[in-house]
């Protein structure tokens, strides 16, 4: 009896050590597994930055940059350079890098994709691909990759799919490389294939001989690879793992792995019989050797039980701030998505933090300051919404998960007690640091959402916030219009000075004392082919941010002096008109703005006197030795220059003793109450005219929208009235016509 006792407990602690080995095994390889994928994301990532600092890729520096970051036996099955070409060139691209043949060829049929009318040829392959002849493949020839590529473009980061063709299964990343000035330049493709990439993971006996692996798409359900046959992972006598989540880094799908312990024969049944033998032979000595492996067996049980804890806790917890990192908040949304689905909860809500000017700080103080700074924002955002899940969802971003079925008044509420908490002031070291944050909430309450599509609802809402400076904001779809209409517009703006889409439209300005004809404002207009006329409010911020207004300001004085050219010939040389064209910030702060304009007026016959520049407040008040000795080089020609939006911001009054203005326009915000009894825009417009004309300027009205207006600003000897109740804005030959028969008048025209 005593040797059948013994033979059976040997029998089950070995297999419950065969057990635990297996167990820190499946640890280990899971943990192998995220990490090669999370290292292949980095990969996407520094490649991203590094052809984007670069100024855009050549054919050897894309090679050495792949040699550097990757190993002959890594995986990988092809790395790519996919540049942005427009479908109408093409041919053109072809014969300019030939011997080069793009693949499939083009047809009438484009993706609905916000870039159908470009596409996207492989140019440099790394050596695998180049062996396999991807030269020339076009990757927005399936559809399936452009729903991935416009992704990473508007994420500005790489984005993953899985993908299955002929060549096996495995990942594919798409990283948008654009330029300096935020246009998009093409696409970086990385490509594994799991029946190569998995076997170079595991070199040598990892997996162990005795463990076998299948694994699965996380959704779809497709067998992706596996180290053996079916019939052999599923004999009676295995052992199988949990299904393991390995999500893939920039990609909302992921891999389901299950690990199989292979077991031969039964060697814990061997050692029971064994040890039963000893234990008749030998008696007490066996039963003791029998206590003493049981110890050894319950210690490292307790070890790896110690161990598999920590690694689980590791693979969904930011290292940094020991909040719940992306992975877990995947889980977490999953598991929202699937209450909503069986009717648990009606919907849910997230609210997506962005750190306003969190860059600033790791310039100025350093990345471990940085690091102590987002530890202590994590700290704040635990205490403020006690009982909500937090995750750092990367970098200065955090997400917070509220309870299901929370209202968005109570989302406002909590959103609204996170700003004030995160601004109060930081003590890091010996700094003291003002912190600010912009909140974007998304409700959700259909259960076929994807986590992508959440995060995203919530990203735009955030950067709605952030971009109208009002800290907070809820997801409405015009936003995501709104951003996919931005995007239009960004890429269309070369386009649209190419196409000839711009012109000018003139606003008559009046001479205040008698309201006759003076000057007018010239304004920019677009026509899109598709989208019809956009407003300068919307387009001029874009061209300021891309650096493109510099172009744009270029071509608008280049037309406007071709005006002035004509006018030479038409007028005598005493009364020809004036121009006056409205420059960018960008333009002032150029180097070589004054000489610029210097050349544009040597080129043509008009007198420098018949060109004016005007320019807002903000655009003086950065590289304040560069603008100040353009405008004083431009006053030296005898252009005049114009100080616009006059009063709306800090420092006017020390621009007009800096600079040699000559005009001065009060801003239309200051116009329109000035007919008010009891307001305080009459007593500042009446001042800012008399000081005006106390240091030798003439004043412009803009906005005068009414005749109570008008009337009020003659009689206070507002020297030029501008507005809708004098004159709309007009073509040029409308103009002139009124123009011609008065030609002894003065005429400034003012480009808005």
């Amino acid at each position: 009896m005593i040797a059948l006792i013994a033979g059976w407990s040997v029998y089950t602690l070995e297999n419950q050590r065969q057990q635990s080995r297996f167990s820190i095994d499946v640890e280990k390889q899971r943990h192998a597994l995220s990490r090669a994928f999370s290292q292949l994301y980095e990969l996407q990532l520094s490649a991203q930055l590094y052809l984007q600092q670069e100024g855009g890729p050549t054919r050897d520096k894309f090679h050495a940059f792949i040699d550097n970051h990757t190993q002959k036996r890594s995986g990988l099955d092809s790395v790519m350079w996919l540049p942005r070409v427009n479908r109408a060139e093409l041919k053109q691209f072809a014969v300019q890098h030939g011997p080069y043949h793009p693949f499939p060829p083009l047809n009438n049929h484009a993706c609905q994709w916000v870039m159908r009318g470009d596409t996207f040829p492989a140019l440099y392959l790394s050596p695998k691909a180049a062996e396999e002849g991807y030269l020339g493949w076009r990757a927005d020839a399936q559809c399936e990759n452009t729903v991935t590529m416009e992704r990473a473009y508007f994420k500005r980061q790489p984005v993953a799919r899985l993908i299955h063709d002929e060549q096996g299964h495995g990942v594919r990343w798409f990283a948008a490389i654009t330029g300096r000035q935020g246009q998009l330049a093409g696409f970086l493709a990385t490509t594994l294939y799991f029946d190569t990439f998995l076997p170079s993971l595991w070199q040598g006996d990892t997996p162990a001989p005795d463990i076998g692996l299948i694994a699965r798409e996380a959704f779809g359900h497709q067998q992706m690879f596996a180290t053996h046959s079916l019939s052999a992972l599923n004999r009676w006598r295995n052992t199988h793992s949990p299904d393991i989540t390995v999500p893939i880094a920039g990609s909302e799908e992921g891999l389901v792995v299950r690990f199989t312990h292979l077991r031969g024969l039964h060697t814990g049944l061997l050692y029971g019989v064994l040890v039963g033998l000893l234990v008749l032979s030998l008696g007490l000595s066996v039963l003791a050797s029998f206590w003493s492996y049981a110890n050894r067996l319950s210690l490292a049980q307790h070890l790896v039980n110690k161990q598999t804890r920590q690694l689980t806790h590791q693979a969904q917890h930011d290292s940094l701030t020991g909040l719940a990192n992306r992975a877990a908040l995947d889980n977490a949304l999953e598991g929202a998505l699937q209450q909503v689905s069986a009717q648990y909860s009606e919907h849910f809500t997230l609210l997506f933090i962005d750190l306003d000017r969190f860059k600033v700080v790791n310039d100025s103080l350093g990345h471990v300051t940085g690091d102590k700074l987002l530890k202590q924002v994590a700290k704040r955002l635990i205490q403020s919404v006690s009982g909500e899940r937090v995750f750092r969802f990367g970098g200065d971003e955090f997400i917070v998960l509220l309870k299901a079925d929370s209202s968005l008044a109570l989302a406002q509420t909590k959103a609204k007690h996170l700003l004030q908490a995160l601004s109060t002031p930081y003590k890091v070291d010996e700094h003291m640091i003002n912190l600010s944050a912009s909140i974007g909430i998304a409700s959700v309450n259909k259960a076929n959402a994807s986590v992508t599509d959440i995060i995203q609802q919530a990203d735009i809402a955030m950067y709605h916030a952030k971009q109208t400076r009002d800290r907070l904001a809820i997801f409405q779809p015009a936003m995501l219009a709104k951003v996919q209409q931005r995007f239009i517009v960004e890429q269309d703006l070369k386009k649209g000075l190419a196409n000839q889409q711009f012109h000018l439209v003139f606003q008559p300005i009046f001479d205040g004392e008698q309201e006759t004809l003076s000057h007018a404002e010239a304004l920019l207009r677009w026509q899109h082919p598709t989208l019809g006329w956009i407003s300068p409010a919307e387009f001029i911020p874009i061209a300021e941010e891309t650096g493109y207004i510099i172009e744009l300001g270029d071509w608008v004085l280049e037309q406007v002096a071709d005006v002035l050219d004509s006018w030479h010939t038409r007028f005598p040389a005493n009364q020809c008109p004036s121009i006056t064209v409205n420059v960018s910030a960008k333009q002032c702060q150029s180097a070589t703005f004054a000489d610029d304009v210097a050349s544009l007026i040597a080129r043509h016959q008009f007198a420098p006197q018949c060109l004016g520049l005007e320019m807002t407040e903000t655009a003086l008040l950065e590289h304040s030795q560069t603008v100040g000795k353009n405008l004083r080089q431009l006053h030296a020609l005898g252009i005049k220059l114009y100080l616009d939006d006059f009063g709306t911001g800090y420092s006017s009054l020390s621009l007009l003793r800096q600079y040699p203005f000559s005009v001065i326009k009060m801003d239309r915000s200051f116009i329109m109450d000035i007919d008010q009894p009891n307001g305080k825009a009459a007593p500042l417009c009446r001042g800012m005219i008399a000081m005006a004309h106390a240091v030798g300027l003439t004043v412009v009205a803009e906005g005068v929208e009414t005749k109570q207006q008008l009337c009020w600003l003659r009689q206070h000897q507002c020297d030029y009235l501008q507005g809708y109740v004098l004159s709309r804005p007009i073509e040029r030959t409308a103009l002139e016509d009124w123009l011609l028969p008065k030609s002894h008048q003065r005429m400034v025209l003012v480009h808005g």
